[in-house]
């Protein structure tokens, strides 16, 4: 067993837990891990080429800018979660790390050969863009029709489990009382 996946804090949850071992040694070979400082760049929209991760620890943001030059916040990712456009050829958004981040890395191609050779994945990986996908149209919904103080409280669920996932390593201690006031 690949050492990095023996102790990895994400084993049972990311979409590699439906691997055997065999086959997630031989993904880890694939593979390589990066650290991401607060702030710093995973992948820049336009970029060519750009890999695959999983989040091991810390939270990203997944983000685009309008016609102004505002950023808008389209997703936050949580540890176990799976970011990059496995089936474009170019990076649509921005993805940054918000604290410190440690990821699984790999080449597109490498990812595409995984999902090719291990119809698990590939089914984990298409269980996570349907998740994803309807919690985008859940906030889509939320923007439209309710009340300011129901959307502040409805968007204030992912970004508590943002701060509680990445808080043991990266955030102070955060009392009830904030947490109550989201």
């Amino acid at each position: 067993m690949n050492r990095a996946c023996a102790t990895c804090p994400v084993r049972q949850s990311a979409a590699c837990a439906v691997l055997t071992e065999d086959e997630r040694d031989a993904l880890a070979a694939a593979g390589s891990t990066r650290a991401l400082a607060g702030g710093e760049m995973l992948f820049a929209a336009g970029d060519d080429g750009a890999a695959c991760a999983t989040l091991v620890s810390g939270a990203l943001k997944i983000t685009s800018f309008d016609a102004d030059g505002n950023e808008q916040i389209l997703s936050l990712v949580h540890p176990s979660g799976f970011i990059g456009e496995l089936f474009s050829p170019f990076s649509h958004h921005d993805v940054v790390a918000l604290t410190e981040s440690r990821l699984c890395t790999f080449a597109r191609a490498d990812m595409a050969r995984a999902v090719d050779e291990y119809p698990a994945l590939a089914r984990a990986l298409l269980r996570r863009s349907q998740e994803d996908l309807l919690s985008a149209r859940s906030l889509l919904e939320l923007t439209g029709h309710a009340k300011l103080a129901m959307r502040q409280r409805r968007l204030g669920l992912p970004l508590c489990s943002t701060i509680l996932q990445a808080r043991p390593a990266t955030l102070p201690a955060i009392s009830p009382i904030t947490l109550n006031c989201l």
